[in-house]
């Protein structure tokens, strides 16, 4: 307990948001970030961004959110635009449940 909590604060350690309510906006903060990564020229991250928010909706909400589908589906190009195998098949595989018949 930190000198300023108040008693029966709850100290958390950073990145866990389990019971908080701040999932949403957490998820929402990745994002905002994966997408100014990948503007910024900086896919690499935007990736790891865009795939870090999908796996916190899926445990956190307990589904993806359709924001965080979009977002795996930018992470799936850019991995493919940057010749980055692995990533993309991962991604790939992660989006199967959620493509149409089209895609």
């Amino acid at each position: 307990m930190s000198i300023n909590s108040e008693p029966g604060d709850v100290q958390r350690e950073p990145g866990d948001f389990k019971n908080t309510g701040s999932a949403p906006r957490q998820i929402e903060q990745l994002l905002s970030s994966a997408h100014e990564a990948q503007t910024g020229g900086r896919g690499r991250l935007a990736i790891h961004l865009y795939c870090a928010a999908f796996e916190m909706s899926v445990e956190q909400i307990g589904k993806p959110t359709g924001a965080t589908i979009d977002g795996l589906r930018k992470a799936w190009l850019l991995a493919c635009e940057q010749g980055d195998r692995q990533s993309a098949e991962t991604i790939f595989n992660d989006l199967l449940p959620y493509n149409t018949q089209q895609q």
